[in-house]
């Protein structure tokens, strides 16, 4: 009896090509206009059967194949827009080709095609007792007139019935898809559709076959649903049964998923044996039951005694990851609520420099009026409009930041609290069900998340794989130090992303600062000078942790060649060091000889000749930030004459004369 199967994919311009996806399908050479290439994958051993359905408002053109999807790709111009809606849809066994063909083009033309799209069916049968189609469809509607239409339309936004205007009253509007083309319910409305029309056909045969979109626990079954094999898995499996048949000798799974698959099997024609027989299946359930997982789902109401307010935070939670919480969901709460707390600091030391910025501006105003030119301001409404304005907005902001940083302080307690009591419990659990497994040492995060994939893995699959538990463990243990320079590494990465990427947010915020005085541009120019000067107190921070970082990479290197002199390591460059770590990681791993120090030293110098100049000037200005404050932005005193914008200032500052000075002396 057929399978049930139907599932929907997206293809995007980002990562697909329409032309190759309708090529592979079709078996056609077809020519790519983007790509500027043609698409072929081979001779199929047996020829798909392809047509193409359409709208009656659609053009002539999109019966050709070719022509079509090159249209699709040039009609959508954005990025990473969606090119095509994918279904992949298992036609059953039990029928003949035309049958099969019929009811593919019936589904296709009452569900698909009545909706407005175009669709390229490709039936293949390459395996006899697999044939299946799919069905590329178009995801831009058509016009009546045969032009492209919209995806999604602006209408009206309302909040309880009323339409809602900004501050200058216009009306607010908000973009929807103008078709139900990508709604969840459509999708399940097509599933529950194609069930249908094949248990017509099978009724309509004499067939006594069903099939059911549904779940057998949405269908109050006690079966269960095989595990899907990878096609590795699927190779090593088909051999199997080959080797078998030509030694005369009963076929027997080899991989893990196969043999559980079997077991599964089994389980089912037992389920379909009662279930014919008009049997109760309440004495097997209970004699199938699986106790080893009754009694780990029991650990964490036996062994552990929680109180109320305990399990307070743990239904916290649970609340914010979705569901059942363990030590991973714990973790990614935790990590969740660290970098929350991080942008919130980021975000309070920029009304911090706003405000140091704000007061600068106001001393200057009180020398001179027009110096508030040079922050963006106008000198005549500065100190009765702006100014207030912008310290209103100020400590609003600065009041809605510290409720979040205290909500932020009180999950932080919650999500630590309920992050060692997850980690309690899976080593509770991993220990129930590998009490063999040895761990040499105190379990870090590594250690943890090993430990909770593990669990999850029996509670999904009911597999015990120990061989494999064991080599793993045994690995992970011995290698502490590995997992030590890891985190280290990960450290290091994270600086060098921080620091190139505020690097490019200062330049970016100077030059842009720097253009609006020549263009006398003051709009955005208040703006500009915050980035500037918050990108530039974000490069001090993230400077020194470098330097404490540096310490670290220092102190990890000696651990690992402990017969190293420390200065020699502290005389290598910052990039040196992460690269002689990661080369540690990557000779431990793949089981390679650890190179030395003045190996890997020359090593990295080789192949970052070409980079060196580049690294420099990216990292120019954090390097030299012990010799002082060379590229910061001044409106004060100790603004250097040489600089940029200093340049600029002056020649500004001629262009005005006469009308009063809006520099400082």
């Amino acid at each position: 009896m057929s399978l049930y199967y139907f599932t929907q994919k997206h293809l995007t311009k980002t990562k697909n090509s329409a032309i190759a996806a309708a090529a592979y399908r079709s078996g056609e050479s077809l020519y790519s206009e983007r790509d500027l290439e043609s698409k072929f994958y081979g001779q199929r051993e047996v020829d798909p059967e392809t047509f193409i359905k359409a709208p009656p408002h659609a053009p002539e053109w999109v019966y050709k194949r070719e022509k079509l999807w090159n249209k699709v790709e040039e009609v959508e111009q954005i990025k990473n827009a969606r090119i095509a809606k994918e279904l992949i849809i298992a036609l059953p066994v039990e029928i003949d080709e035309k049958q099969q063909r019929e009811l593919i083009e019936k589904f296709v033309d009452n569900h698909c095609v009545a909706k407005g799209m175009v669709a390229d069916v490709a039936i293949h049968r390459d395996k006899k007792h697999n044939p299946h189609a799919h069905v590329l469809l178009t995801v831009r509607p058509f016009n009546e007139d045969g032009s492209w239409g919209y995806k999604k339309k602006r209408i009206p936004k309302l909040i309880d019935g009323k339409e809602q205007y900004n501050e200058k009253g216009k009306k607010i509007t908000v973009s929807v898809p103008v078709n139900d083309w990508y709604d969840k319910k459509t999708l399940l409305n097509w599933r529950s559709a194609y069930a249908d029309i094949v248990n017509d056909y099978y009724k309509a045969n004499g067939l006594d076959h069903r099939v059911s979109e549904k779940s057998y626990v949405d269908q109050g079954l006690d079966k269960q649903p095989k595990i899907r094999i990878s096609w590795k898995e699927y190779q090593i499996e088909n051999e199997a049964k080959l080797k078998a048949q030509n030694d005369n000798k009963k076929y027997k799974p080899i991989t893990d998923r196969a043999k559980q698959n079997q077991r599964i099997d089994n389980y089912n024609k037992l389920v379909d044996s009662i279930n014919n027989t008009k049997k109760s299946l309440s004495d097997y359930r209970v004699k199938y039951e699986n106790s080893l997982l009754q009694d780990l789902n029991s650990i964490r109401k036996k062994e552990f005694d929680f109180t109320e307010d305990q399990w307070k935070d743990i239904k916290s939670v649970a609340r914010r990851v979705g569901g059942f919480v363990d030590y991973e969901k714990a973790l990614k709460a935790h990590e969740y609520n660290l970098k929350w707390g991080t942008s919130l600091q980021v975000k309070l030391s920029k009304v911090a420099i706003e405000k140091n910025v704000l007061e600068t501006a106001n001393k200057d105003y009180a020398t001179n009026p027009k110096k508030v030119l040079l922050y963006g301001f106008n000198p005549s409404t500065f100190k009765e409009k702006e100014l207030p304005l912008k310290e209103e907005k100020l400590n609003k902001q600065l009041n809605d930041l510290n409720k979040k940083i205290s909500l932020c302080t009180k999950q932080s307690a919650i999500t630590d609290n309920v992050l060692k009591m997850q980690e309690q419990i899976v080593t509770k659990e991993f220990n129930f069900l590998f009490p063999d497994v040895k761990i040499n040492d105190k379990p870090d995060t590594v250690l943890l998340k090993a430990m909770q994939s593990y669990v999850n893995d029996f509670r999904k699959h009911g597999t015990l794989n120990e061989d494999e538990v064991n080599k793993q463990f045994l690995f992970l243990s011995n290698n502490t130090l590995l997992r030590e320079t890891s985190r280290v590494v990960d450290q290091l990465s994270e600086n060098k992303r921080e620091l190139y990427i505020t690097n490019v947010s200062k330049d970016k915020n100077k030059n842009r600062y720097a253009e609006s005085i020549k263009s006398k541009e003051t709009s955005e120019r208040y703006k500009y000078l915050v980035k500037y000067q918050h990108a530039m107190s974000q490069l001090n921070e993230h400077e020194k942790h470098k330097q404490e970082l540096d310490k670290l990479a220092t102190s990890q290197i000696l651990k690992i060649y402990p017969h190293e002199k420390e200065q020699s390591i502290q005389e290598l460059s910052y990039d040196t060091k992460r690269f002689i770590l990661n080369q540690y990681i990557a000779s431990v791993r793949n089981g390679t000889d650890i190179q030395s120090i003045n190996n890997l030293d020359n090593k990295y110098r080789d192949l970052n000749k070409g980079d060196e100049k580049e690294t420099k000037q990216i990292y120019k200005e954090s390097s030299n930030k012990s010799k002082g404050e060379g590229e910061n932005i001044h409106v004060g005193k100790d603004e250097k004459k040489n600089d940029d914008l200093e340049k600029d200032r002056l020649k500004n500052k001629k262009k005005i004369k006469g009308r009063g000075d809006l520099t400082h002396d």
